[in-house]
């Protein structure tokens, strides 16, 4: 995901949601002013710099360090919505590359495992791929217990590399390999 352009400290919010996946974030953040505005962060209006070097409109912008309780409403708001599972628009679009590149290992999204929740799991090498927001304390040694290795993902975390977690799976599935080889 590309960087969202901050300015004094600030993030603008239409960029913080694209980066989520959204391609009409004036829609979502409308929605979020309806539906949340009590609970969301302290914001104004700031003018950035577009790519090219010239100056935007005036958005509404947010602290940098409020960006993760944005997230965190825009999940909640989007699953008030819908019923099942939720994912953000990046979220999703990672489900989906996992399920596809490692298809022969019978994943499955999401799946529950022990009374908990993961993300995509991978039945075949007993990987599970949990997403993480903000606070979340998730129960790890739950699954360590029956031998799930468990790999914590920070999706809309500014330095997440989706190549960064295929290549780790990759690892985990060759030194398994590695380890129960029949030859």
């Amino acid at each position: 995901m590309p960087p969202v352009p901050s300015k004094a400290g600030h993030l603008p919010v239409y960029g913080v949601l694209s980066n989520l996946g959204f391609s009409r974030p004036g829609a979502v953040w409308k929605q979020l002013l309806a539906r949340c505005e009590a609970d969301l962060p302290e914001h104004t209006r700031m003018q950035f710099e577009k790519a090219n070097g010239r100056k935007g409109r005036l958005v509404p912008a947010i602290r940098e360090e409020d960006a993760r309780k944005l997230v965190d409403l825009v999940r909640e708001m989007m699953g008030q919505e819908q019923k099942g599972w939720f994912y953000l628009p990046a979220e999703r679009q990672l489900v989906e590359l996992l399920t596809d590149a490692f298809a022969e290992h019978q994943s499955e999204s999401p799946c529950e495992l022990q009374g908990v929740v993961v993300d995509v799991f991978f039945h075949r090498c007993k990987v599970a791929v949990v997403f993480q927001g903000a606070g979340e304390n998730f129960p790890v040694d739950r699954l360590q217990e029956h031998g799930v290795r468990v790999l914590e993902v920070r999706v809309c975390q500014e330095d997440f590399r989706p190549g960064t977690l295929v290549r780790e799976i990759c690892r985990i599935i060759e030194s398994e390999a590695g380890t129960h080889s029949q030859f």
